[in-house]
């Protein structure tokens, strides 16, 4: 297919026009050439016109320079000030000056209560009017920070003495105990007052409800004595009756008798520790005041002595659970595996209680309670896993109450854990069965940090989360301590 000719002749315009200002780049004006008989001149326009016509074209003149205007700037009447006037001292043409001495000077001699448009600047008669705020306000270096302030106020319309204000519940607590000290405490006790094997024939019986115990073999009474030797030398004593039952030598029964003063050795040594383990939580006011479910008006003045006060805590589960709870109390010994410690975990926010419950089976409910906690060990869960993991979930808590805390509350996460019966007491229940769908619906929408957010900005969180922390010193919580009495 050829070049079309629009495009081959553009191409050759190009290609002359490009020789033709060659050419006149090296020509001066004056030049002159003939063509056909005709003179040409080259003139100061770079064009070409004949020697014997005028050109009609005018040379170009040079760029003139732009005229400086003198600007001055016109005298207003001032306006009449008392007193002499202040005179200023002529400066000398050739003074030089600091740039500074130059500005100063300048504004020593420009006109004053000038404005920028050259008008002069009016000035109101008399003293300016205050705008003055309604009610009594503090001056700015008395006014607390913003989030002291909510605080107080949260503080003001919650109706307790005792909001966020540990108590000492137990005299006879001990603050600094160490793991290794309770760990201890809880080995020589399972010794004292644990011993595995019974009677003979409580032991028959179990071996033939539950054939894993005895390897699927009957008991026999040599068998029996192997057991019991067993345990003596383990360091336990025997029941009269079990020993009774075993034909022990009096080797074996010397051994008892030491391993009964040695026991009776360890309960004088435990026993500081045995007072703040089984003091009672549970006071005056709880035993004649407290019952499971409650109004509104009754838990807030059941609680108002409380370290929570009358904040509202949620609980999500099945609702055989949730009746359990609401009807007969909370039971946290039946709770023996959370990973907090032993007891009913409730959150401080709804959102918190409608995951669990979207996770239960069957029937589900969530319900409303307040808890009345005298002092709560308040941490986060990276604290409290620093705590040695020489203690399983149900010596946790145990632990910790021998510390003086009645229950715990993390607070990145944003639940609690109550420790005592007496401490929840039921306000509402709702069957949230239905809504399952649209609790995971929301759940799978929303991440779990984006609903960590959502209730970390609600009074009650904010309140907790400006508690200092409880710091785990995990390095002296696994040395011996003193607690055990030597």
């Amino acid at each position: 297919m050829g070049v079309p000719y629009v495009a081959v002749l553009d191409s050759v315009r190009g290609i002359v026009l490009r020789k033709a200002a060659r050419r006149r780049s090296t020509l001066n004006t004056g030049d002159t050439k003939t063509v056909n008989g005709i003179t040409y001149t080259f003139n100061e326009n770079r064009r070409w016109t004949r020697a014997d016509k005028k050109s009609r074209s005018k040379p170009r003149s040079p760029k003139a320079a732009v005229p400086v205007m003198n600007m001055t700037i016109p005298v207003i009447d001032q306006p009449k000030v008392k007193g002499k006037p202040k005179a200023i001292a002529p400066m000398a043409s050739n003074a030089k000056l600091p740039i500074e001495a130059t500005a100063k000077q300048a504004r020593r001699t420009a006109p004053r209560a000038m404005s920028v448009q050259g008008m002069p600047e009016l000035k109101p008669k008399g003293k300016p009017a205050q705008i003055k705020p309604k009610g009594k306000t503090k001056p700015q270096a008395e006014r607390k920070p913003k989030k002291e302030r909510k605080l107080k106020q949260k503080e003001a319309t919650t109706s307790n003495a005792g909001y966020l204000q540990a108590t000492n519940w137990n005299p006879h607590a001990i603050p600094d105990l160490t793991v290794r000290d309770f760990r201890d405490y809880l080995d020589k006790k399972r010794l004292i007052t644990e011993p595995p094997t019974g009677t003979f024939d409580e032991t028959k019986r179990l071996w033939e409800e539950f054939p894993a115990l005895g390897r699927g073999q009957s008991l026999t009474p040599e068998k029996y004595n192997d057991l019991i030797s067993k345990d003596i030398l383990d360091g336990y004593v025997p029941s009269d009756a079990a020993l009774n039952d075993a034909n022990l030598t009096n080797v074996q029964l010397k051994q008892v008798e030491e391993n009964r003063k040695q026991h009776e050795q360890w309960k004088k040594q435990l026993e500081p520790i045995d007072k703040a383990v089984n003091y009672s939580m549970s006071d005056e006011k709880a035993d004649k005041e407290w019952s499971p479910q409650m109004t509104e008006e009754e838990s807030d003045a059941y609680t108002s002595d409380g370290f929570f006060g009358s904040m509202k805590w949620y609980h999500g589960n099945r609702e055989e659970t949730t009746q359990s709870i609401a009807t007969e109390g909370a039971q946290p010994e039946l709770n023996r595996r959370g990973i907090y410690g032993q007891g009913v975990y409730f959150g401080i926010n709804r959102s918190i209680a409608e995951d669990y419950a979207a996770a239960a089976v069957g029937e589900s409910e969530i319900i409303t309670a307040r808890i009345r906690a005298k002092r709560p060990y308040v941490t986060t869960s990276e604290e409290f896993d620093k705590i040695p993991d020489m203690l399983r979930e149900p010596e946790i808590s145990l632990y910790l109450q021998a510390r003086g805390y009645d229950s715990l509350y993390l607070q990145d996460l944003g639940f609690g854990v109550a420790y005592d019966t007496k401490q929840v007491v039921t306000t509402a229940r709702e069957n949230v069965t239905k809504q399952k769908a649209e609790i995971q619906r929301r759940m799978a929408l929303n991440s779990t940090a984006g609903r960590t957010r959502e209730w970390k900005k609600t009074p009650e969180a904010q309140a907790l989360a400006a508690i200092k922390p409880i710091t785990t010193d995990r390095d002296r919580l696994l040395q011996p301590g003193n607690a055990i009495q030597q």
